[in-house]
C-alpha cells in the first residue's frame, strides 16, 4: 500500500475543503468597494487585459488581486522585529537536517 500516496490524496481533500470554505466565506462577507480610476500606459494595460482573459478573470479582479498580493506581502511591525532579532542574535541554534528530514518525513 502507498501510504505516500493516501496521505497526499486526503491532504488534496483537506485543500479541497479549505478552499471551498473560504470561497463560501467570501460570498457571505460584504467586502465595501470605492470606485476609483488611474492612468496607465496603453501597452501595460493590453497586457493586464490579456493575462485577465487568459486568466478567465475580469481586468478589477485580477489587478485587485495583484495590488493585494503586493500589500500582504510587507511585513508587519512584530515580523520584522523577529527578522532583526534574528539577524542580530548570536544565541541562534544550528539546524540539523538530518533531524529536521526525519521530523518531516513523520509528518
Amino acid at each position: 500500500m502507498d501510504y505516500n500516496r493516501i496521505i497526499f490524496k486526503c491532504d488534496i481533500n483537506v485543500l479541497l475543503l479549505y478552499y471551498i470554505i473560504i470561497r463560501i466565506k467570501m460570498r457571505t462577507t460584504t467586502i465595501t468597494r470605492k470606485q476609483t480610476s488611474f492612468r496607465l500606459s496603453e501597452d501595460l494595460l493590453i497586457k493586464l487585459q490579456q493575462e485577465a482573459q487568459r486568466r478567465n478573470r475580469s481586468l478589477n479582479n485580477l489587478v485587485e488581486s495583484v495590488l493585494l498580493s503586493f500589500v500582504s506581502e510587507q511585513p508587519n511591525k512584530t515580523t520584522v522585529a523577529a527578522m532583526k532579532e534574528a539577524e542580530d542574535s548570536e544565541k541562534l541554534e544550528t539546524l540539523d537536517l538530518n533531524d529536521f528530514k526525519s521530523f518531516v518525513n513523520k509528518l
